[in-house]
């Protein structure tokens, strides 16, 4: 893991890492819910991880390969996820990216809103996404460890859709602190750890 480099990403890297989001994620319970049919999904997950880049970037401070086959996003305090008002000044990115799961896009967005700490200031881990063929190969913890740098003093939030990340994170001290579901939806898992 010590040999895993990361630099910040930039808005060059915008196609390739959406590229490397969209094959980490394509089998993600959340994504398979928001749209089924895999057609669909391979048309507006790309749209989707596209504009969370735009509106994360200015705001995130970010950590990627530098091949852009692996890269996290991590949301500072008082940012933890974009507003309904980022979305409305992009409505033609948005109506793309979203296509008819804006229903399931928008129950998705609240319950994650819903169960996001507001009690005190934390770094929200939006996205790590790791390319199928780099998987277990290091990059995911290269990448918390990294973030966590940069969070001392806080505590740091995510939520997951999958099982085996909440065994991956909990081996890195993350303790789960709720499991909840979306309406209609998978079952998801919030969890948090706070960095001394």
């Amino acid at each position: 893991m010590d040999d895993k480099q990361l630099v910040p990403a930039t808005a060059a890297d915008r196609d390739a890492l959406v590229a490397t989001l969209t094959a980490a994620f394509f089998a993600d319970p959340i994504f398979a819910w928001l749209w089924p049919d895999e057609a669909d999904r391979r048309v507006h997950l790309p749209r989707l991880f596209a504009l969370n880049f735009d509106l994360d970037l200015p705001v995130a401070r970010t950590l990627k390969a530098a091949d852009n086959s692996a890269v996290s996003f991590w949301r500072p305090p008082g940012q933890g996820a974009a507003s309904t008002l980022d979305y409305l000044l992009r409505p033609l990115q948005t109506i793309k990216a979203f296509g008819l799961a804006i229903g399931r896009v928008t129950a998705l967005a609240d319950a994650i809103k819903a169960h996001m700490p507001n009690d005190r200031p934390i770094w929200h881990v939006h996205f790590v996404g790791v390319a199928p063929e780099q998987q277990r190969h290091g990059w995911g913890s290269a990448m918390m460890k990294a973030g966590e740098t940069f969070a001392a003093g806080t505590d740091i939030y995510l939520e997951t859709a999958l099982q085996r990340n909440v065994e991956f994170y909990s081996a890195r001290g993350y303790r789960t602190t709720g499991e909840w579901q979306i309406p209609d939806g998978p079952t998801m898992w919030s969890m948090q750890k706070s960095v001394g």
